[in-house]
């Protein structure tokens, strides 16, 4: 008789031990999979900063090299839309999913350059917006267009 419930009580001490190591590895999992889930939003997020400076920094260049500013951005990217129905012209390039040029129908992020042009200088606050309207990324410039020989001629 003395054995049968000294193997009970064993039994049932495996049993308590067994859920205390349950819970504490269910506890664990939890903590990881909120981590994962955690790390890959932020990889997400670092990504889209990335691209979206990328994609500002191109636009930059592209103002920086000269000329007709407007017909440079529309030749590079011909699926750019342009505004100028104010004072100074905005154009608006969208991009897809992968950061990819693309129609406005398909759009997942959107990059607007207000161009404003005083005399020779000329800037532009670059932005990077998700189809959201959350702002990704901005970039300020600003250069001098110098003279061209027949301006300085006349």
């Amino acid at each position: 008789m003395k054995s049968s419930t000294s193997n009970h009580s064993g039994t049932r001490l495996f049993f308590i031990e067994f859920l205390i190591v349950l819970f504490f590895f269910l506890i664990i999992s939890t903590v990881c999979l909120r981590l994962f889930v955690q790390s890959h939003s932020m990889t997400k997020h670092t990504e889209e900063l990335f691209q979206a400076q990328e994609a500002a920094a191109s636009v930059a260049e592209l103002l920086e090299a000269g000329g007709d500013s407007v017909s440079v951005l529309l030749t590079a990217y011909p699926e750019a839309v342009l505004d100028d129905s104010g004072l100074d012209p905005v154009i608006t390039i969208c991009f897809d999913q992968d950061f990819h040029s693309c129609s406005p129908k398909k759009e997942s992020y959107s990059l607007t350059v207000p161009l404003i042009v005083d005399n020779h200088e000329e800037s532009a606050t670059i932005s990077v917006c998700k189809s959201s309207g959350e702002v990704i990324y901005t970039l300020d410039v600003s250069f001098h267009r110098p003279l061209t020989r027949k301006e300085v001629l006349s």
